[in-house]
């Protein structure tokens, strides 16, 4: 059996951020909201936007806000995404959650 890695305590720790945080985040959630808005049928830019927001906080060091404004166009995917997957489970042949 495989020996388990530990998981890291943000998988985007190491990746570059090049420019401040804020503009940073500023610039992949544009990017990703303009990849979503071109294949709506497409959930992934919405995960990637919230990984991404908490990778600035991990980045930041600071202790995570307890209030957090978020980009509605993300939660609205993925809220979606759970429904359609919640509402096919009582299908003949319900939808995977990587679906």
């Amino acid at each position: 059996m495989p020996k388990k890695r530990p998981v890291p305590e943000s998988p985007l720790q190491d990746v570059f951020w090049p420019f401040g945080l804020e503009q940073d985040l500023a610039i992949v959630l544009t990017m990703l909201e303009e990849r979503f808005q071109s294949d709506k049928s497409n959930p992934m830019p919405a995960f990637e936007a919230l990984g991404y927001i908490a990778a600035y906080v991990w980045r930041k060091g600071e202790s995570p806000p307890r209030n957090l404004p978020i980009l509605w166009w993300a939660i609205e995917v993925v809220a979606a995404g759970f429904f359609n997957y919640r509402d096919s489970a009582g299908l003949v042949t319900p939808m995977t959650l990587g679906v």
